[in-house]
């Protein structure tokens, strides 16, 4: 009886703070902020042979969420030396030196220095959509010439006519 109470009361408090938890996110002033989603691209690949330079990579990375640190000691670092840029990646820690020559790839390696064709990487985000973004203006439909409200069908069910 008493393990019964016990897991009734605890389910209905969890209740109670998972509706509070939604009620506070639906809140106007909340969606201000947060992100509502993103788009990304594929991951990012570098090959042996492409023609981009240090900078042009680290500007990559960052965008990807790598930090630009002088040594890379911890996940998601990376360091540009001379004609190189060493990295760990973000998710395993992998270690990988790329090596450059007038603005080219010329070699990537492993932490056990063997070369590599390539190396993919964590996707770019693209898109940042923000409830601010969005436009919400309330129409009538009776208000909409026919051709438009059927055009919307049509393309949402083609099977619609």
């Amino acid at each position: 009886m008493g393990v019964t109470t016990g897991v009734l009361t605890l389910g209905a408090a969890l209740f109670a703070h998972a509706k509070h938890e939604v009620r506070q996110w639906l809140q106007p002033e909340n969606h201000q902020e947060q992100n509502v989603g993103r788009v990304y691209s594929g991951p990012y690949v570098l090959k042996v042979g492409m023609a981009l330079g240090s900078e042009e990579v680290a500007q990559d990375l960052q965008a990807i969420g790598y930090a630009r640190v002088d040594n890379d000691r911890k996940n998601g670092d990376f360091s540009i030396d001379m004609n190189s840029l060493s990295l760990r990646t973000r998710e395993k820690g992998d270690r990988f030196n790329i090596i450059f020559h007038d603005e080219e790839i010329i070699h990537i390696k492993n932490e056990q220095a063997k070369d590599l064709p390539s190396v993919a990487l964590e996707e770019m985000p693209l898109v940042s959509l923000r409830m601010e973004n969005r436009a919400q203006n309330k129409i009538i439909l009776s208000e909409l010439p026919v051709h438009v409200w059927r055009s919307v069908l049509a393309m949402e069910d083609a099977r619609f006519f």
